[in-house]
């Protein structure tokens, strides 16, 4: 692992993972993060930090489907869980012989596939041993199951993001490295609990201070509609 930091030419790197669990485990946001120091010819030395963003959505809807049915159920939910029984039986039994056949012979096919790895793994010592995907992964959702979710994962990496950049900040100071121009690429505002980072605020009314009003003018709106007439 120490050459790998040290070397990050090799096929082997370094990364720092920074998780964030929310929602019980609904949302996981994860940032890879990779600090590089070369120098190149003729060049001074370089860091060079890399940020890899992930995030894991919530499962699908299906999967909380039970969590909208009443206990005890009532007689129409007992009317629609029996309709969608049959039907789903009615599609699905004709699949049923060739799914038996499947779990009958999937412990040979397994079995010849172990053989196969273990001879690949003798012949190729940079083997690949990590899982292609998890089922976690599989059965998670494309969207948001609430809309506080996308406002969440947004706060999360504000937060990271802010926490990594003071670190960088700091640290360049320790070592008597100018950050002037660092700081001004990276303009940051924290004001009663509102950060802005990179110059960007996905708000649309805004209002800096204590007392400070944020009013929108809606005789605007008024004049636009008198005109469209």
């Amino acid at each position: 692992m120490e050459n790998s930091i040290e070397e990050p030419a090799k096929p082997n790197r370094f990364y720092k993972r920074i998780e964030i669990s929310g929602w019980k485990g609904e949302l996981i946001v994860s940032i890879m993060l990779r600090f590089t120091k070369f120098e190149l010819k003729n060049l001074e030395k370089t860091l060079f930090i890399e940020a890899k963003y992930f995030l894991l959505p919530p499962l699908q809807r299906i999967f909380y489907e039970i969590d909208s049915i009443q206990f005890p159920a009532t007689f129409m939910q007992k009317v629609d869980l029996l309709f969608q029984s049959f039907l789903i039986s009615f599609f699905i039994w004709p699949l049923s012989f060739a799914q038996t056949a499947y779990k009958i012979f999937k412990p040979i096919i397994d079995y010849f596939k172990k053989i196969i790895d273990i001879l690949i793994i003798k012949e190729n010592p940079g083997f690949n041993y990590g899982s292609i995907t998890s089922i976690r992964e599989n059965f998670s959702d494309t969207h948001y199951r609430n809309y506080f979710q996308f406002l969440d994962q947004d706060m999360y990496l504000k937060v990271i993001e802010n926490a990594l950049f003071e670190g960088i900040v700091e640290f360049l100071d320790s070592k008597n490295i100018d950050t002037s121009e660092l700081k001004n690429k990276q303009s940051k505002i924290i004001n009663e609990g509102i950060i802005m980072t990179g110059g960007e605020i996905r708000t649309g009314i805004l209002a800096i201070g204590r007392r400070a009003r944020a009013i929108f003018n809606k005789r605007k709106a008024k004049t636009i509609k008198k005109s469209r007439r």
